[in-house]
């Protein structure tokens, strides 16, 4: 009877868990922005800004790492020290030392698609049956979360026109916080910081820190965070049920048919010009599909 009485109580804590963190962490969140806003510099934060899915968990460890400061990652509580924080805001006025990280848009909705059928698959917090229930009604109650090639143009249209995760869209968020000149801003494009993660990040912590720059202890923070070595595996060996699916650059020819790429074109085609990213469809991967 105890044991019953025992594990009906820890399935009680369970739901419990599962209904109030995530309100927990959405809370906080926007409780920090405005701290941020108003009392940023009073507790020396740093901050990491980014659309979902652009690299901005591995750039807060690296940054993290390397001031020794922490990083709250999911916090229940807000935050009231100094710390590094990720966020993927809106513009937020009165922040100082922000790293604004960007990718390729389209990676970063490939990315998201799959977090997301993660979630859908997971089924443990409220905001998964959320989803389940979304995507069944845009696709249909038997949809295969697999199919990202027949799926994504509807997706991108959702992401773009009612944004999750984000308050608003990629292009968006990228027209907003995308500005190098800004002097509290450091703007960086994930693609740099994978193929040169050592001057990317010199560059960032020269920009803000008024004394002289340890470059050998950036090298170390960039041996901590390596994706081979946090992930287990080489980078471009592809795991979609891992967060870190596949730490690459372009993953998106292999999903993008011509419709998902003028879906998200109608959108964002200025951005793309803008940031130096190319528009070229991926044609022999779209002829292999007929």
């Amino acid at each position: 009877m105890d044991s019953i009485e025992t594990n009906q109580s820890m399935a009680g804590v369970l739901k419990f868990k599962t209904l109030l963190n995530p309100r927990l962490r959405s809370l906080s969140g926007h409780i920090n922005r405005h701290l941020a806003s108003h009392y940023g510099e009073e507790f020396g934060m740093w901050y990491v800004i980014e659309y979902p899915k652009a690299g901005g968990t591995w750039l807060t460890h690296m940054v993290a790492d390397y001031l020794a400061l922490p990083f709250p990652q999911h916090s229940l509580l807000p935050v009231t020290f100094k710390a590094v924080l990720q966020a993927h805001w809106k513009y937020t006025p009165g922040l100082k030392r922000v790293f604004y990280l960007v990718r390729d848009g389209r990676d970063s909705m490939v990315s998201l698609y799959y977090m997301r059928m993660r979630s859908i698959r997971r089924g443990y917090y409220q905001h998964d049956l959320k989803y389940r229930r979304q995507y069944q009604k845009l696709y249909g109650p038997n949809f295969d979360p697999f199919d990202i090639y027949r799926n994504l143009p509807k997706f991108i249209e959702q992401e773009m026109r009612y944004p999750q995760g984000c308050r608003i869209n990629w292009p968006d968020h990228v027209r907003q916080w995308w500005h190098p000149e800004h002097p509290d801003r450091y703007c960086l494009k994930y693609e740099d910081l994978l193929s040169n993660p050592f001057v990317t990040l010199l560059k960032g912590f020269k920009s803000f820190l008024q004394v002289d720059v340890d470059e050998e202890q950036i090298r170390n923070t960039i041996s901590r965070y390596e994706f081979e070595r946090i992930s287990g595996r080489k980078r471009g060996e592809v795991d979609n049920d891992s967060f870190l699916r596949s730490g690459t650059a372009g993953d998106w020819v292999q999903h993008f048919s011509v419709e998902a790429q003028e879906v998200f074109d109608y959108y964002a085609r200025d951005v793309l010009e803008e940031l130096g990213y190319g528009l070229a469809h991926n044609s022999a991967h779209q002829a292999d599909r007929g």
